[in-house]
């Protein structure tokens, strides 16, 4: 078996497994978790669709930084959107859209800006204080991925053709070599890793809003 064979036609397979697996086991984890308090601190929306709204309203504009900390706004608003460009790059890729890969290439430059503007605001201010040493790890992994991504054929590669033979079970794995191989290789490790770290707040806001936040007293 070929390193190319295993990253581009065996990985991701175990690498869909292993992210399923990780998010549902912190998901399951923050289900058993204590409780918080039944303190009125936070005005509870008065229902569902308000409560979608709100919490659509934070994905999309990263609403509760832009109030409580105005200076890390801008990276994390930017670095969210890069990430939501490769979901939709994804899709796009997927179902065969002309220029699929020119979004996904948007998508590493907008990560690639975010992340460097969010390691220049915690090194540069007091945010370096209270900053672990994991996440300017992630930030760098971050970067080293988007630079990949921008420099190497990843997004032209990882195509319909590519992304619906492993839908089918039968992988078209020689499409990836050098540097295409080992971009395709960190994203993979980028999902295995995230929902192990605080970048799984993408699914975490539901604990920390709808079950913490807005927990009616008694419920």
């Amino acid at each position: 078996m070929t390193p190319e064979y295993f990253i581009g036609g065996i990985m991701p397979y175990i690498t869909a497994f292993l992210l399923i697996i990780g998010v549902v086991y912190r998901s399951i984890r923050w289900t058993k978790s204590p409780q918080a308090l039944g303190w009125e601190i936070f005005p509870i929306p008065e229902s569902a669709g308000a409560r979608i709204g709100i919490l659509a309203k934070e994905v999309l504009t990263q609403h509760a930084l832009w109030e409580h900390n105005r200076r890390m706004w801008p990276s994390a608003f930017i670095l969210h959107w890069g990430l939501y460009l490769v979901v939709l790059w994804a899709i796009l890729a997927l179902i065969g859209v002309q220029g699929a890969d020119k979004v996904g290439m948007v998508a590493a430059a907008g990560i690639l800006v975010g992340s460097i503007l969010s390691f220049i605001v915690r090194v540069s201010s007091e945010l370096r204080r209270i900053t672990a040493f994991v996440e300017y790890f992630n930030i760098i992994f971050l970067i080293v991925i988007s630079v990949l991504g921008l420099t190497t054929k990843f997004f032209t590669v990882v195509n319909q053709e590519y992304l619906l033979s492993l839908l089918t079970l039968s992988p078209k794995a020689n499409v990836f070599s050098g540097n295409t191989m080992w971009t395709m290789f960190l994203v993979q490790l980028f999902l295995i890793y995230m929902p192990y770290t605080r970048m799984a707040h993408f699914f975490a806001k539901y604990f920390t809003w709808d079950m913490v936040k807005w927990e009616e007293p008694g419920h």
